[in-house]
């Protein structure tokens, strides 16, 4: 596991979702300085919780452990696949 390739790939995702505009609001943030800092611990806390997940012993090194990693620690929905059945 390279975890620098790792990591990129995981803040590229945070880009791609727009997640530190997003995390920059908040109920209690009153100035820009505030927004700011909320975006950052949040960044750090889902980076923190995607280098745990990616060392877990569970990790088979694939790439769709990654993506579930980095979805889980990112808090994304999953696609979900539904199936119909007929009787």
């Amino acid at each position: 596991m390279n975890i620098d390739y790792e990591l990129k790939l995981f803040k590229q995702a945070i880009d791609r979702n727009k997640l530190m505009e997003s995390w920059r609001d908040g109920l209690f943030v009153k100035t820009e300085e505030e927004a700011e800092q909320r975006a950052q611990d949040k960044a750090k806390e889902a980076e923190s919780s995607f280098m745990r997940i990616m060392q877990s012993p569970k990790n088979d090194g694939s790439e769709s452990y990654r993506e579930w990693a980095t979805n889980t620690a990112l808090g994304l929905k999953q696609g979900k696949h539904r199936v119909r059945f007929r009787s």
